[in-house]
């Protein structure tokens, strides 16, 4: 049985690919077979607006990401890069979806918009004041301590001694070479 998918384009166009393959070739395929210009950047997402993420993924094999027999909508991608973080714009190119705002809401989430250094300035000096004044309702002469350098310490024998703490970059390094094993 031979393994397809659909992709709607244009004015109710629709092409069929086979998805074994890489995304990279997959991609260029669709490009070419559904008239898009050679530098444009495609990508397909579900009829209900979920992006399939084949662009950012082009060394997987399309039939990881996609279901057999089933129908995607040919997106154009805009790249929004700056600094480290690359964002995209996913634009429909089936007539009549991109003026369809819940289709464009599923396929252009808002993004959280970075804090600044300004506030989360603001937010640690919040955090530090509510700290403080939780340390004075609760022990008054610990704070005075504090502001005279006399506090007591914490830890005492032998537990005050630092162990170095294990990370988790180990686990997660074995883990990723098992799963390539796979």
């Amino acid at each position: 049985m031979i393994m397809f998918i659909t992709v709607k384009y244009g004015d109710d166009k629709s092409e069929i690919f086979n998805p074994n393959c890489l995304n990279v070739i997959l991609l260029h395929n669709i490009r070419e077979r559904c008239d898009c210009d050679d530098e444009d950047l495609v990508e397909l997402c579900d009829e209900t607006g979920n992006v399939m993420h084949l662009l950012t993924n082009p060394t997987d094999y399309g039939k990881q990401y996609l279901t057999e027999r089933s129908v995607f909508i040919l997106l154009r991608v805009e790249r929004d890069g700056d600094g480290d973080e690359e964002k995209y714009t996913y634009h429909p190119l089936l007539h009549g979806l991109e003026r369809n705002k819940d289709f464009l809401a599923r396929l252009n989430p808002k993004r959280n918009l970075p804090r600044t250094s300004h506030d989360s300035h603001k937010s640690k000096e919040s955090r530090h004041s509510r700290n403080e004044d939780h340390i004075e309702s609760s022990s008054p002469t610990l704070k005075d301590a504090r502001r005279k350098g006399t506090a007591p310490s914490t830890q005492t024998g032998s537990s005050a001694k630092s162990k170095p703490q294990q990370t988790n970059s180990l686990k997660r390094g074995s883990s990723r070479s098992q799963m390539g094993r796979r």
